[in-house]
């Protein structure tokens, strides 16, 4: 199955992500693209997956405002823990983009994380 928008994922867009093949082929997920467009000639992407807020979530949550332009339709978080490295096919659907403070905290959120100074 190939992407359904054209367009490569961009640094902080959020985007609907296939799940692997080993796991179910029609979970999607949201997620956040976190790697600099500097790299957007690699067909891989680091995304930081976008689950549903819930109180007392961690350190490594980061709150998505509730914008229009995210996309999201509830209340959600970032979470930095969950990171990984996926292929540009596995982008199904943009939905929208995170604002630029929100991305700054999501950084700010994984360089704690790997004890970056």
């Amino acid at each position: 199955m190939s992407r359904i928008d054209p367009v490569p994922p961009k640094y902080g867009e959020v985007w609907l992500v296939e799940s692997r093949e080993e796991e179910s082929a029609s979970d999607l997920w949201p997620a956040v693209v976190i790697s600099s467009d500097a790299m957007e000639q690699m067909p891989l992407r680091l995304v930081a997956k976008i689950k549903n807020f819930q109180k007392g979530s961690g350190l490594w949550c980061v709150e998505v405002p509730q914008e229009k332009s995210s996309g999201l339709d509830q209340p959600a978080v970032v979470d930095a823990m969950q990171i990984c490295s996926i292929e540009t096919g596995r982008c199904r659907k943009r939905l929208g983009r995170l604002p630029a403070d929100c991305m700054v905290e999501v950084a700010a959120a994984v360089a704690i994380l790997v004890e970056h100074e």
